[in-house]
């Protein structure tokens, strides 16, 4: 008898086989697709992941520099600050500006100004711990936070600061120069500061009182004692004491 004959056992049994081969093709298919869906979700996922951290990282960085921004660098200040106050730790600050910067921008133009913070930056890293938070606040001035240091700490990490970049040289054009720079300290505890708003009143004292003193000079003022002035790497007793 012929095997497609309805109800032909042998047609059945053919059918049936078909029809689990249909079956189990359809299974592969559908798990296949909803592998496919999953690495897809899961490929998406982390995309969105990564373009959500870079946009966070873009809103609290300088595009130029690498380090961070103003808003970030105001908003960890008052955070740290607050860790001092309620653990009772050493909080320093150091204002950081390049001296004569508008000179470098106007002899080599604005192209060789931004390499200058660029090295600058990197110099920065190089020199601070992972704790440490580098900032620039706009044009040329730059902003450190050091938790859990004391202002005779905070003045020995400046004056590190200084001594790297007044040896530094930077190339442009064929040309070769260097530059310097004049920082301001303050730290925490000290009489009168008793806000994050007073510490960076107090750094920015220092370092206006810095490029008084001539520039490329690291200044602590202290709320009790008359100010602290290297330019070198030493500290003569009466300075240590009236940093301390």
């Amino acid at each position: 008898r012929s095997v497609n004959k309805l109800g032909d056992p042998a047609a059945l049994v053919i059918e049936n086989r078909m029809l689990r081969e249909q079956n189990r093709r359809a299974k592969e298919e559908l798990e296949k697709a909803r592998d496919d869906l999953e690495r897809m979700v899961v490929e998406r996922t982390r995309e969105l992941m990564e373009a959500n951290i870079r946009l966070n990282e873009l809103s609290i960085t300088d595009g130029l520099t690498g380090l961070f921004n103003q808003r970030y660098f105001l908003g960890e200040l008052e955070t740290e600050f607050g860790k001092a106050l309620r653990y009772g730790r050493g909080l320093a600050l150091l204002l950081f500006d390049i001296d004569h910067f508008k000179d470098v921008n106007d002899r080599y133009g604005h192209p060789c100004g931004d390499l200058v913070l660029k090295n600058l930056a990197g110099l920065l890293r190089g020199c601070l711990r992972s704790s440490d938070i580098a900032a620039r606040c706009g044009g040329d001035e730059l902003a450190i936070i050091l938790p859990e240091t004391n202002k005779l700490k905070a003045v020995e990490v400046a004056k590190k600061l200084r001594r790297h970049l007044e040896r530094s040289r930077f190339a442009w054009n064929g040309a070769s120069f260097r530059i310097t720079c004049s920082i301001g300290v303050a730290a925490v505890p000290d009489r009168g500061i008793d806000n994050w708003n007073a510490l960076l009143e107090s750094a920015d004292s220092s370092l206006y009182r810095a490029k008084r003193e001539g520039r490329n000079t690291v200044v602590a003022i202290n709320s009790r004692k008359r100010p602290y002035v290297t330019k070198d790497g030493h500290i003569r007793r009466q300075q240590v004491r009236s940093i301390q």
